[in-house]
């Protein structure tokens, strides 16, 4: 079962590829200089991530290194959400979108086990509820705020969502919307 269907998905589709392409140009010099700068703080640049797509086909994704962040680069890069840029290939590859449920990885399979038919009916995502209303609590507060992106899409949701991650990114901070009910 696919959840976003008809003029929704052609909207989708259109925002996704337009702004990965209008974006190309700009991330791949962002990822080169931060990438650079990584490996100037003796930082191997990049992680990959083998992650969980739509209808379950793995794929191969990565991210700029800010795992466990040691540095001051590693922190920024982090805190401003830019580790993020390089899926915008993934986007082009037609695996994520820009704004969909928070990629699950291959490992942690069994942890989203009971969520895994509603999460795999739509695309992961690049941002998403997850990154706008700041890092959730646990693992059920994540999966509920994916959940309600996958069962209430609309294109003004989509949009909401970019345009709080545009700011998040812009400003270096989440942007809370209010409580759970604000979401839609």
């Amino acid at each position: 079962l696919i959840r976003i269907t008809g003029l929704d998905a052609v909207m989708k589709w259109v925002l996704d590829y337009g702004t990965a392409l209008v974006l190309m140009p700009v991330t791949l010099f962002l990822v080169a200089l931060l990438g650079g700068a990584l490996l100037l703080t003796r930082v191997r640049p990049f992680q990959s991530l083998r992650v969980i797509g739509r209808e379950g086909v793995a794929f191969w994704t990565f991210l700029l290194n800010v795992s466990a962040p040691r540095n001051r680069v590693q922190r920024l890069i982090y805190h401003l959400g830019l580790d993020k840029l390089p899926q915008f290939l993934n986007v082009l590859m037609g695996q994520m979108s820009i704004v969909g449920p928070r990629p699950v990885r291959v490992d942690q399979r069994s942890e989203y086990e009971r969520w895994i038919p509603n999460l795999l009916t739509v695309k992961p995502g690049v941002t998403g509820l997850w990154v706008v209303r700041g890092m959730p609590a646990s693992l059920e507060d994540e999966t509920q705020l994916n959940l309600f992106y996958t069962r209430n899409y609309s294109i003004w949701l989509e949009l909401d969502i970019l345009a709080r991650s545009l700011i998040r990114l812009l400003g270096g901070r989440s942007v809370p919307k209010g409580g759970k009910e604000a979401m839609a």
